[in-house]
Formats: C-alpha cells, structure tokens, sequence
C-alpha cells in the first residue's frame, strides 16, 4: 500500500500543474522556518486522485477520502501503521472500500487493480496528440526529476 501512495502521488502530480511556490522575503529563517512555502495542499491532490473513473464510487464521499489520506497514506508512510484501516487481500467481496463501525476495510487487491487501470488511462491519454499540455506537463516534470538526480 505505501508503493500505491507513492504511485498514487507520482501520477497526480504528473497530472496536475506544479502547486505555486513562494520565496520568503528577507534573510532565510531557517531553522525556525522553511525557506520557501509551498501553497498547502493537504492531500487535495491525492483526494482528486482516488475520485478517477477507475475507483468507481468509493471514495466519492470526502470523509472517506480524507481518512483514506490519514490513515492509509499518512499513517503507512510517516508510522508504518495504518490508523482506522483494515487492508484485507480479497475483503471486502465486490468493493474496494467498505466502512466498519468506527474502521474502514480496504480490499487491496480490487484498489490496486483500479491504480493498474488509471496508470493504463494516463499512458493512453499520453498517446493522444490533443493532450499537449499534458505531455507538456510529463516533459516538464520528467525534465525536474532527471535534474534532481
């Protein structure tokens, strides 16, 4: 599941344009503070991400979108735990997300099956001649990884 945030992350960002960035004026206040501030994102651009065709309607319902960043994303990734989420391999039968009193069960197999088929959308989508900016958007964002590495 931490593979699939980070997919999750990567796809979406690729996706959308690059949040804006701004410089703080006058000397740097690191250590007390960051140097530049990203606009605040929240998990808003995974949020849209899980509402893709291929999800269906699990996580139409915001809460569950939001949770699923707390506890899934946020909770495997900074805790190596997840927080409120059962991930179960075949479970829930038929659904990718079914809520449990207070918990949410995640059927891993039927979510990772539906980031296999938004990975298979985007490429093809990438193959389309009228998705300039989008393969702008790729370039660009190809172009800062390689820079970085």
């Amino acid at each position: 599941m931490a593979l699939c945030c980070l997919l999750i992350e990567t796809l979406a960002s690729f996706r959308e344009s690059p949040p804006e960035v701004t410089q703080v004026d006058g000397p740097c206040p690191y250590p007390k503070e960051d140097c530049i501030r990203p606009q605040p994102l929240g998990g808003k651009l995974i949020r849209e991400f899980l509402r893709r065709p291929s999800f269906g309607q699990a996580f139409a319902n915001e809460e569950v979108t939001k949770s699923f960043v707390r506890g899934v994303r946020d909770g495997i990734l900074h805790e190596a735990e997840t927080r409120r989420w059962v991930i179960w391999r075949e479970d829930p039968p038929g659904l990718i997300v079914e809520q449990q009193g207070k918990q949410y069960w995640l059927n891993r197999t039927a979510f990772c099956s539906a980031l296999k088929r938004e990975f298979e959308a985007y490429l093809a989508e990438l193959r389309e001649l009228r998705n300039e900016e989008l393969r702008k958007r790729f370039i660009k964002k190809m172009d800062d990884i390689v820079k970085n590495c």
